[in-house]
């Protein structure tokens, strides 16, 4: 093996090459697919069998103490390393990833199954498609979380890049990654704006939510953060500028939670006037951008930053997975109409609760009323038996006198007791849906 010249091997041997062979064909100046070959070929080799996270990272251990006894070596990989954040644009895969593209069940599960049956290609700017092409495996997300604090570091110091010619106006001291996280923030940031701008949002938000709407300074809240973090770690710090900081940093993510309030305000809206599954889509992918902001700032400002962002790296290569599968997609499709039928039968198990004497004799006669209409049908059924019609003809009116008994006993304002368990299970269950209010635990008890 030699640090001089990258040897030429042909791409499609490159999955099952080892350490060695790889770094001999490490090219910088390859063309774009070439490069994104090797490294999809470089991490099958960190994952080895495919059977151990810690039998991974301790490859990534070897990796850098390759890099570490070669000079020479580290230093060509750090000009592919460039290159490659040259060409990709990491801030989108930061803030995009692991978001569903469309709105629609049924586009959704067309683009899936395209990408499930039409292999993705290599020669991509998209760092999305790349990380998706780089980490496929479930194993990937594991090994990664499993990384030391000290390999972490190494890893920090072999990858970290200036940030130049990302960020024009980007003070000194300013690293790629760093640029990157910002850039991300700016773009997630962005979004929550334009759902909280929406007419079909903003129209059914409550009134005070739109009066005093914390959307409209929600990115000035995040410019006066950057600007805060930048004076501290890439400036001349002033005396006061830890402080003003920490300040910045609290009204911003106070403005985050204000927003996501607002937003959950559509809610009561889709109770009273009926659900609407592209608002919920969209008022989900809200939420999920201001969870994915608190990740970045923790990767940006939070006490351990590495552990963070390999905590982030992890989280989306768990989200990749996810996202690439029917099953996640069918499930997250059904949790939204079973949420939906729940609520709704809350609703209606109200009626079945009685709390005081009064409401308990009103629940009796009800009762009664559905028992004696139940009794009723059942003397009716055998009625028809006893007129010796065929088996289909039979059911088929013993189907209809009890549909028209069932009706009747709604429309009356009758209850069954066979209802009842159904109904008030969803009743008793809404009252647990803030757990961690105190008062909610206590009405759940008195109920």
């Amino acid at each position: 093996m030699t640090d001089a010249a990258p040897t030429t091997r042909p791409l499609s041997t490159l999955a099952n090459a080892d350490l060695a062979e790889l770094l001999d064909t490490m090219d910088a100046e390859a063309p774009l697919v070439q490069r994104h070959i090797w490294l999809i070929a470089l991490l099958q080799w960190v994952r080895g069998n495919g059977r151990s996270a810690q039998a991974a990272a301790a490859r990534v251990d070897i990796f850098l103490d390759v890099m570490d006894v070669r000079p020479a070596l580290a230093e060509q990989f750090r000009r592919w390393w460039q290159k490659l954040m040259d060409t990709v644009d990491d801030a989108t895969l930061l803030s995009d990833y692991g978001f569903a593209s469309r709105n629609a069940f049924v586009s959704e599960l067309v683009e899936r199954l395209h990408r499930k049956l039409l292999p993705a290609t290599p020669e991509t700017a998209d760092a999305g498609e790349l990380f998706t092409l780089v980490l496929p495996d479930k194993l990937d997300a594991q090994w990664i979380a499993t990384l030391s604090p000290a390999t972490l570091e190494r890893l920090a110091a072999l990858l970290t890049l200036p940030a130049h010619g990302q960020a024009p106006h980007a003070p000194r001291g300013l690293t790629h990654w760093q640029a990157s996280l910002i850039e991300a923030i700016t773009f997630c940031t962005s979004n929550i704006r334009a759902v909280g701008f929406a007419p079909e949002i903003r129209l059914r938000m409550r009134t005070p939510a739109r009066a005093d709407s914390p959307f409209h300074t929600l990115s000035n809240d995040f410019e006066t953060l950057r600007d805060a973090w930048w004076d501290l770690h890439c400036n001349e710090p002033e005396p006061d500028a830890a402080q003003h900081l920490a300040d910045a940093a609290t009204q911003f993510k106070a403005k985050l939670e204000a927003c996501r309030q607002a937003a959950a305000s559509v809610y009561t809206h889709l109770d009273s006037h009926g659900i609407s599954m592209d608002l919920v889509f969209r008022l989900r992918q809200l939420r999920e951008r201001v969870l994915r902001i608190r990740a970045l700032l923790d990767c940006l400002m939070g006490e351990d930053p590495l552990a963070n962002s390999a905590k982030l790296l992890s989280h989306l290569a768990s989200v990749g997975q996810d996202q690439r599968s029917l099953g996640v997609l069918l499930s997250s499709n059904s949790s939204l109409l079973a949420a939906k039928v729940a609520e709704r039968s809350s609703e209606t198990g109200e009626h079945y609760i009685t709390r005081n004497a009064k409401e308990y004799r009103a629940m009796l006669g009800q009762a009664a009323g559905g028992g004696a209409l139940t009794a009723g049908t059942t003397a009716l059924k055998f009625a028809i038996l006893a007129v010796g019609l065929s088996a289909f003809w039979s059911g088929f009116w013993a189907g209809v006198m009890y549909a028209a008994s069932f009706v009747l006993i709604q429309l009356l304002h009758f209850t069954l007791a066979t209802k009842q368990p159904a109904m008030t299970a969803p009743a008793m269950a809404a009252k647990l849906k803030d757990i961690s209010d105190p008062s909610a635990v206590e009405s759940f008890v008195d109920e």
